[in-house]
């Protein structure tokens, strides 16, 4: 995944000397955040939460760095209640609060990072924070759809993954799964 706001070390938070950032906690500090918090104890404020999400930005931590020239980005995983999720933050004060300013990191729409997610993956919003929102697999699918209308058609999984395979690897999946297609319709003689 490749995004135009790309970030290399956390710099100093608010233009604070040595980024002071904990002096000046500001939870909720966005639209999202507010939200969250209005959720707590409230039985289906999900949808409500998708919502906001896909007009909102997240702050993603990369582990091992990464730029708008790297081929992919390495993203850390967690297990909640068995499933695997990707933890991401609502805004740089959470991020810097709860990661910390030693980890790269990037900024990114919500939605165009959801639909570069592998299907099975989840989101967590503010892992280990007072407010943290896990968002499995189905949730994701409704954040990609999000924006959509009408006139756009189906959306069905609202994901894709566009990239150029390495010349040296072979398609095996793909021929297999296009024979295996072509193999049903009897008019296909050679493909």
């Amino acid at each position: 995944m490749s995004f135009p706001e790309q970030y290399g070390m956390a710099p100093d938070h608010g233009g604070f000397p040595g980024g002071a950032y904990a002096a000046h906690p500001a939870f909720p500090g966005n639209e999202l955040e507010e939200v969250m918090a209005a959720s707590i104890d409230v039985p289906g404020a999900g949808a409500r939460i998708v919502e906001t999400l896909s007009r909102s930005h997240i702050w993603v931590p990369l582990p091992n760095g990464g730029g708008p020239d790297s081929p992919s980005l390495d993203l850390p995983t967690m297990e909640i209640e068995g499933g695997a999720y990707v933890p991401v933050f609502s805004s740089e004060q959470q991020f810097l609060q709860l990661v910390g300013s030693h980890m790269s990191f990037t900024v990114a729409p919500a939605v165009e990072f959801a639909r570069g997610l592998p299907p099975q993956l989840g989101i967590a919003v503010n892992p280990g924070g007072a407010v943290v929102v896990p968002l499995p697999p189905p949730a994701v699918r409704e954040l990609c759809r999000a924006g959509r209308t009408e006139l756009d058609g189906l959306a069905p999984g609202g994901r894709v993954r566009l990239f150029e395979p390495d010349w040296q690897d072979e398609p095996v999946d793909f021929l297999a799964a296009a024979g295996i297609e072509f193999a049903k319709d009897t008019g296909v003689r050679t493909a």
